[in-house]
């Protein structure tokens, strides 16, 4: 009968797991059927990935895109969405379904989330050996803000394939085989490819040194048998290595072409020292930084306010927490603290000396900020997997009874004080505090009942959530109105303007005293921001509203002897003198005092022949050379 009632508890385990997908899915329909907004990063990252997407499919790397900050190279945003990783062509396969970009965007970014909770599971249970250990694991994932940080940030690219490598690694130096050496070059290769993997080797070789330094007696038998496996496969591992030092050179090309200072971000930029543009200011690194009232604010006090960007696991991770005080400490407790620790220091910025230290120190530290993001990869997930330990040293702990029944109902007690003293208004939190002391209860008195507890258990991890997690969507409005939907469309057709639409530019002629320069882009390249800084702001946009223009005189202009007010003049008046800044086109002067010709939709004598993100094909017959 024991061995019926073991069996009938692990058939329950996919069943809520099903469910707790369902669940998920059904508090995020607002996400999923596109009505809710995309906020933060998510929504220009959106636009990111149509433009690379719809031109991939068209067969076209998108190197420059037309339509950003009036022309811009498009290397920056493509190292910063991973374009090689080849789940984006799932959006493309959805997007064939019949589903509108938006929605198939969205989806992917669904399934890429679910894979991270997979990969989080299977971490757990390499790492615990124990199936409710690894469920709360997974659950506490799925259910904290986790869930929402993809509807208001773009990291949830780095995210899916950090953990898949930690599963992968763990996997490894657990069972040397080829498929999970495979998996974690695999993964390492798309983290190399994504944004700036300088966050993630600064998490792996933290842990790595925390695990060895709690473990070092440990090492050498713990790595022996991969360091056999590797040297009896030797062209294997070859071919990983190779693999591995292909993917590092889009990053390397990037950082060198930095160098040039032909694109770069004037934002970030301001206060780094240093030749590279694509340094970081020390100012702008400490507004990135993790604010620790925004951890306890409304996770305690407030949860029925939070939102989107606000950090959230579950209130069963601080009841298990609680109770966790008077277990027994093993070395992976204090791996996972000194870790996360380590790297909360780091992300407190300018409130410790440490980060302005390491900045100075570490020359990688200055190419990224937002240390914020720590608290999110790394922070977040260890400790979820400190509450996993816990549980699982609790299921297997030989302990006083009656004494350990009296700290956990003292526990949940003081919780239940807490939360009333606080006026919460989430309902299920007071069920999820019964339920936590139901499951910790059958745990110490009826721990054959594995069925009742493993109940009792999924109960206590998403009953807060649902109401937490639901709430947001009755926070966003279902219509957002036209203005706040994206358009991102790729155009093949230019726009040509009518003759009268011409007429009309020309005759505009803004004033050089109308207004300032315009602000400043975030990324852009430097003749841009040279002109911006230099060019009145209705000077520009007039200017732009056409998109070819045709000139008989062309005057040299040198970098060094740059006469923008003289520029200014003639764009604003749309005179018939171009300034180019190579002098292989010479110089022609046609004598008269007129304006520029405009090309409209109704000219024969310029067509455009091909047009994509990286090409320009024109076919003119000119009767003059123009």
């Amino acid at each position: 009968m024991k061995e019926l009632r073991r069996d009938s508890a692990v058939a329950l385990y996919p069943v809520f797991i099903v469910l707790s997908i369902l669940i998920w899915v059904y508090l995020f329909r607002f996400f999923f059927d596109a009505q809710m907004f995309l906020q933060g990063d998510a929504f220009p990252y959106l636009g990111h990935v149509r433009s690379y997407v719809d031109n991939i499919v068209r067969g076209v790397y998108p190197l420059w895109t037309p339509l950003g900050e009036n022309g811009n190279v498009n290397e920056f945003f493509l190292r910063r969405i991973g374009e090689f990783n080849p789940i984006f062509l799932l959006i493309a396969v959805f997007n064939k379904l019949g589903f509108s970009f938006e929605v198939a965007h969205r989806l992917f970014l669904g399934a890429y989330f679910l894979l991270a909770v997979a990969g989080f599971y299977l971490l757990a249970w390499r790492l615990f050996i124990d199936r409710s250990a690894a469920l709360t694991a997974a659950l506490l994932l799925l259910f904290s803000s986790w869930s929402g940080k993809f509807c208001e940030s773009y990291i949830l690219l780095e995210l899916t394939p950090l953990i898949w490598f930690a599963y992968f690694l763990t996997a490894f130096l657990q069972t040397p085989q080829r498929f999970f050496l495979l998996g974690a070059v695999f993964t390492l290769m798309v983290i190399n490819i994504t944004y700036i993997p300088f966050y993630f080797y600064t998490i792996l070789f933290l842990f790595l040194i925390c695990l060895g330094g709690v473990y070092w007696p440990q090492v050498p038998g713990m790595i022996k048998p991969s360091v056999k496996f590797l040297w009896a496969n030797k062209l294997f591992v070859g071919i990983c290595s190779v693999l591995l030092c292909m993917s590092l050179i889009p990053g390397s090309l990037w950082l060198g072409q930095s160098r040039n200072g032909e694109a770069f971000s004037q934002i970030r930029r301001q206060g780094a020292d240093g030749d590279n543009t694509a340094t970081v200011g020390i100012n702008k690194v400490n507004e990135g930084g993790i604010l620790p009232y925004s951890i306890v604010d409304k996770q305690f006090f407030y949860p029925d306010l939070l939102k989107l960007e606000d950090p959230y696991v579950p209130v069963f991770a601080y009841l298990m927490l609680f109770v966790g005080l008077c277990l027994k400490i093993n070395r992976r407790f204090l791996v996972i603290f000194l870790f996360s620790g380590i790297l909360f220091v780091i992300g407190l910025v300018d409130a410790t000396p440490v980060h302005n230290l390491i900045y100075n120190w570490i020359p990688f530290f200055k190419y990224f900020r937002n240390l914020e993001f720590f608290l999110w990869w790394a922070i977040i997930p260890a400790f979820i997997l400190f509450v996993a330990e816990q549980i699982r040293v609790f299921k297997q702990a030989r302990f006083d009874r009656r004494w350990m029944t009296g700290w956990v109902i003292a526990a949940h007690f003081g919780m239940l004080v807490f939360c009333v003293f606080q006026e919460t208004q989430v309902v299920l939190t007071y069920v999820t505090i019964a339920a936590s002391l139901s499951w910790m209860l059958v745990l110490i008195w009826k721990k054959e009942n594995e069925r009742l507890a493993l109940l009792f258990l999924w109960v206590a991890i998403i009953a807060q959530p649902t109401q937490v997690l639901g709430q947001w969507a009755s926070r966003y409005p279902p219509f957002v109105g036209e203005s706040g939907r994206p358009t991102f469309e790729q155009s093949y057709v230019l726009p040509l303007p009518s003759p009268e639409e011409a007429q009309r530019i020309l005759n505009f002629g803004p004033s050089l005293e109308e207004n300032q320069s315009s602000p400043f882009p975030y990324f852009g390249v430097r003749w841009y921001y040279e002109a911006i800084e230099n060019i009145p702001q209705p000077v520009i946009l007039s200017f732009i509203k056409a998109p070819f223009l045709v000139y008989n005189s062309v005057q040299f202009m040198d970098e060094s002897h740059m006469n923008y007010l003289r520029v200014a003049q003639a764009m604003a008046g749309f005179e018939d003198l171009a300034f180019i800044h190579s002098d292989r086109a010479g110089e022609k002067t046609s004598g008269k005092n007129s304006q520029v010709r405009i090309i409209t939709k109704e000219d024969t004598d310029f067509k455009v022949l091909k047009y994509d993100a990286n090409h320009l094909r024109l076919q003119t017959t000119f009767t003059e050379e123009r």
